[in-house]
């Protein structure tokens, strides 16, 4: 019997080996991201989460380190701090 040892999609989304990037200016990012964690205390400026009624209610808040956001975020924008944003 042939079994596959592969980690699943999601398994491999979570340790990061679709990508990423490192946000830690006040500048609009784009993309297609499914978490963003959070590196140094950060306050977030605007963010767009498609699926999300609220995520408006982000913005202002003070997130510390350790922090992570899970959904589909297409856009977001710090006031301060630092985040890793994992692709899809």
């Amino acid at each position: 019997m042939n079994v596959d040892k592969k980690p699943i999609g999601g398994v491999n989304k979570l340790r990061g080996e679709g990508g990423g990037e490192y946000i830690s200016d006040a500048v609009a990012h784009t993309g297609q991201w499914f978490s963003l964690v959070v590196i140094t205390d950060t306050t977030i400026a605007a963010i767009t989460q498609p699926n999300f009624d609220n995520s408006d209610a982000l913005v202002g808040v003070s997130l510390a380190p350790g922090t992570v956001i899970f959904g589909k975020t297409t856009a977001i924008t710090l006031a301060s701090g630092i985040v890793q944003a994992l692709k899809y």
